[in-house]
């Protein structure tokens, strides 16, 4: 009777000890691996962030495009310098960005009561100076200018040199820039420099003669209105080119070979013509 007592409880434990042991079996994943703790939890930081930043992602054209931590320059209307004010302290760098067109001449000055503080020019984010086809390069300078080898937007960093910087040291400053000239073909179309290239206006039956001009990088026209010779200058524009004086009182608007003239509060819709108006 002892015996089939002793022998129903091991069979007993027996029972207990495999089910405990299932449990321990039954940790293992779905797939069958065995969990490991340095395994990366999955969720929200996973594949659906990386899906988000990948390649469908939209990109903005580079000349309205707006970076992180950098400030772009605008000049105001009619100009083509501005100033930006500023400072660095210790490694912190000074990023801006402008955008401008192959061809045309940059001119960056940086003032500063420190001796310590210079700027570098990129013609990309994450380009470098050195490696930009320009002479003179504009790396480790506090004044430079040169010709724009591209259109599109370019980086001006402003900062302290290392051992300064290890001081952590700090310097304010003043950043000139300014952009002019453009590209030798102009006007935009490729009507030649310092020729006499006829328009007939609509109104009236007005035939008028532009000669555009460029010198020292800026850009103007004379426009020949019967005896009067009205003498523009080169004005930023949102298309076309605008030529204007003081005031706007008199412009003359090329948008390819066509143009606009607003002269004594009239407006004259003119297009060009290959052969000179002779009068016959």
């Amino acid at each position: 009777m002892k015996l089939t007592i002793l022998l129903i409880a091991l069979i007993s434990l027996t029972v207990v000890s495999l089910a405990c042991g299932g449990a321990v079996v039954n940790t293992s994943g779905t797939n069958g691996e065995t969990a490991s703790a340095d395994a990366p939890a999955s969720g929200s930081n996973g594949s659906t962030v990386e899906a988000a930043n990948g390649s469908n992602a939209e990109e903005t054209p580079a000349s309205h495009q707006e970076y992180e931590g950098i400030e772009r320059i605008k000049f105001k209307a009619g100009s083509s310098s501005g100033s930006v004010k500023g400072s660095v302290k210790g490694y912190d760098r000074k990023d801006y960005v402008i955008n401008a067109k192959k061809g045309q001449k940059m001119s960056v000055n940086l003032k500063s009561s420190s001796t310590f503080v210079y700027f570098n020019i990129a013609d990309s984010k994450d380009g470098f100076a050195a490696d930009m086809p320009m002479d003179p390069k504009p790396l480790d300078v506090r004044d430079w200018e040169g010709t724009l080898h591209k259109d599109g937007d370019y980086f001006i960093r402003v900062y302290l040199v290392r051992a300064e910087a290890r001081r952590d040291g700090k310097a304010d400053f003043t950043l000139d820039v300014s952009i002019t000239g453009g590209s030798a073909s102009s006007p935009e179309k490729g009507l030649a420099l310092d020729k006499a290239h006829y328009f007939l206006c609509e109104e009236d039956n007005l035939g008028i003669f532009a000669t555009f001009r460029e010198s020292a990088g800026k850009k103007k026209v004379e426009v020949e209105v019967g005896d009067t010779v009205l003498r523009l200058d080169l004005q930023p524009a949102g298309s076309g080119e605008k030529y204007a004086d003081a005031g706007d009182k008199n412009v003359f608007w090329l948008k390819g070979k066509e143009a606009l003239l607003e002269y004594r509060g009239k407006t004259y819709t003119c297009g060009w013509r290959e052969k000179a108006y002779s009068g016959n």
